[in-house]
């Protein structure tokens, strides 16, 4: 009972608590999407919403060193110049979207600066896409995206493809850890309030035990060994549903044999 109402406190204080939404963007049209998807979850949650760019420090190593000084003063002017421009005209888009907006322009690696710029902030969500463009201005790459992720020490949404609009349709990955419980609120403040959402616990067995399927039929080993891993999952599984449908939030649970990832 404890842990029932634990969930049903982090989940009310995710959704009342997500006032800040921080998006990151190279400027590209990639990124754009993911721009977009953060101006609907603002719009959504009714959160704030910074728009971040980070020009890395390294940029410059592509110019030529014999490259003139004056003519890369000028050069370097005109980019500042067209990054805000560029900044200006997606704070508008949100602004015209009902999101109250504002914009960062930094300098340093980008991973470090968006996490940095996060805590900063005291943003409860940073959003950002899984693809950008290289070249003198360069920010959301997919590597770059994992490790924001990786580091971040806040919920992260890596948006991907053209979509919008809050989530009608959720995949939940679990462990029962308390990270696990946070990512399950998370994605319900995150998504409509009659959104399908599945909680899914992948399982797998041991190593070496494939060889007890030569027994097969006439021990039930395997079938034995299968009930003693997922038991305890699936009790597990079926008190969260019990919890999550009683405070009117329904929810299904899954156990998935595999590899976790795939």
């Amino acid at each position: 009972m404890t842990h029932d109402r634990t969930a049903r406190t982090v989940d009310r204080a995710i959704v009342r608590q997500m006032r800040h939404i921080l998006a990151a963007t190279d400027l590209s049209s990639p990124s754009d999407l993911a721009l977009d998807r953060a101006i609907s979850l603002a719009k959504h949650t009714g959160a704030k919403l910074t728009i971040a760019t980070v020009e890395e420090a390294h940029d410059a190593q592509v110019l030529s060193m014999d490259a003139n000084p004056l003519a890369l003063g000028e050069f370097t002017q005109h980019m500042v110049e067209y990054t805000d421009a560029q900044l200006v005209e997606r704070v508008e888009r949100a602004n015209a979207a009902g999101v109250l907006a504002d914009s960062v322009r930094r300098r340093g690696r980008a991973h470090d600066v968006i996490n940095e710029l996060a805590d900063e902030l005291d943003t409860e969500l940073i959003v950002v896409g899984s693809a950008g463009r290289t070249g003198v201005k360069r920010l959301v790459l997919g590597s770059v995206a994992e490790t924001i992720a990786h580091r971040a020490s806040r919920p992260v949404l890596i948006a991907r493809g053209r979509t919008s609009g809050p989530f009608a349709k959720v995949l939940v990955a679990t462990d029962f850890a308390p990270p696990a419980t946070r990512a399950l609120a998370v994605a319900r403040g995150l998504a409509t309030l009659d959104a399908d959402v599945e909680l899914i616990y992948a399982w797998h067995y041991p190593a070496g035990s494939m060889g007890l399927a030569a027994l097969g039929e006439r021990t039930h080993a395997m079938a034995a060994l299968r009930d003693a891993l997922t038991q305890g999952p699936q009790t597990r599984g079926d008190e969260v549903v019990a919890a999550e449908t009683a405070a009117g939030r329904p929810l299904r649970f899954s156990l998935r044999l595999g590899p976790a990832a795939e």
